[in-house]
């Protein structure tokens, strides 16, 4: 069972930047593709269609097509139909996907928790029958059938019935001071009326929206129809993540408190992942976390690399005062050399970083060429000419980024 969280949360995260990465590139070619297929069909038409009408506008209303052509119409016809509605669909079911994930996630968060701690089994009022009983080959088997039992009838409740129990299950208060859990609401409102009204708006989507003081645009009208425009789908990727790893974390840390420098660890490798991913907004949150009462660090150590990464989200949205107040806070002095560099290169003190950089050395353990290649810290500090002349005299090589081409990745993956 041990750090079985970490698990979750990992695949939670890796779920969530597919689909937050990704949606704009199926999007973008699914448009060309409608784009080709309508070009296509303009070309059948000028080529082969004779008696055209057209409107007042100058738009074409109708025209004869030769009836040797007729079948190849009706196929560049049925094509354009099928792309338009699958690009203006693909948005929509991507967000329906979302949700399902952070059920998905709350699903194996929850098989987790019981796991890590069974006794809140004790507490369930599922039973069962003396056959079922008789079915299982020992009381692991009973308690997982139970588990799933739980699991199903948690999953059939609305999420904020889902929060309301773990929130009594753990004794915390998860949804105070959560701006974010009024977007999820109406993120959750939105895709059930696109999976049970086509989108379209009804009186009790109105009417549920405003009991879960659910604000919505003044545009927002009964009989209208609501879409899922890029930005509103990448916030919505946004506030699924912050409030799938803040609960996530939240639970870790209140049931295995022993584990908490593992959940550290877990927090800034996301935060690592996210700037890599050059994410930055998210970055951002899951960095602010420690101003949660039940997120703390076990470490003065965790803080500054959790610190750093906050920083470094904050320079790359261009906040520039903001992080060099943020890194004002801490007395860096007593810190290690790392932290100290760290520091230098957002500062922008070029001088002061490359002097660290060779005083640490070639073979420090915690800090070497994968780190000034791949930590984000070190974005600026990279382009200066004080950092490759530090790299070669540490190093005794040229700084250079080797890649090889995805064939040779994925040999090395099948003979592994």
């Amino acid at each position: 069972m041990k750090q079985e969280f970490a698990k979750d949360i990992d695949w939670f995260v890796k779920n969530i930047e597919s689909r937050k990465r990704l949606l704009p590139a199926f999007a973008h070619a699914a448009q060309s593709m409608t784009k080709e297929v309508s070009t296509n069909l303009d070309s059948f038409i000028d080529e082969h269609g004779s008696d055209k009408v057209y409107d007042e506008d100058g738009e074409l209303t109708q025209f004869i097509v030769p009836e040797e052509y007729y079948r190849r119409y009706g196929i560049l016809k049925r094509s354009f139909q099928h792309s338009a509605i699958f690009s203006e669909l693909l948005p929509k079911m991507t967000l329906v996907s979302l949700v399902s994930l952070f059920d998905a996630f709350i699903s194996r968060l929850v098989r987790t928790m019981f796991r890590v701690n069974p006794s809140i089994l004790k507490g369930s009022e599922k039973q069962l029958t003396f056959a079922e009983i008789s079915e299982f080959e020992n009381i692991d088997e009973a308690k997982e059938y139970l588990i799933g039992l739980e699991i199903e009838s948690l999953l059939r409740c609305g999420h904020d019935e889902q929060f309301a129990w773990l929130e009594n299950k753990l004794q915390l208060p998860l949804r105070k001071d959560l701006p974010a859990w009024e977007t999820f609401n109406e993120l959750t409102q939105r895709r059930n009326l696109l999976v049970h009204a086509d989108g379209l708006v009804t009186k009790n989507y109105l009417k549920d929206c405003a009991k879960k003081g659910i604000r919505y645009g003044e545009d927002v009208r009964i009989g209208g129809r609501l879409d899922v425009p890029p930005k509103y789908y990448d916030n919505a990727c946004n506030c699924v993540a912050e409030i799938g790893i803040k609960l996530a974390q939240v639970m870790w840390r209140k049931m295995l408190p022993e584990e908490v420098d593992a959940a550290d660890s877990s927090l800034i490798q996301v935060s690592f992942d996210f700037l890599n991913y050059a994410d930055y907004e998210l970055a951002l949150v899951v960095t602010q976390f420690n101003d949660i009462p039940a997120i703390k660090n076990a470490t003065l150590e965790n803080t500054y690399y959790l610190k750093i990464n906050q920083a470094i989200a904050l320079k790359n949205l261009k906040k520039e005062k903001e992080s060099l107040d943020l890194l004002a806070t801490i007395d860096w002095s007593a810190s290690s050399d790392i932290f100290k560099l760290a520091v230098a290169a957002l500062r922008e003190d070029w001088s002061e970083a490359a002097d660290l950089m060779e005083s640490l050395g070639p073979n420090h353990k915690k800090i070497g060429k994968g780190e000034y290649k791949q930590w984000p810290v070190f974005k600026w500090f990279r382009k200066s000419e004080e950092f490759k002349k530090s790299y070669e005299k540490v190093f005794g090589e040229e700084f250079k980024i080797v890649g090889s081409p995805a064939s040779a990745d994925a040999k090395k993956s099948a003979d592994a």
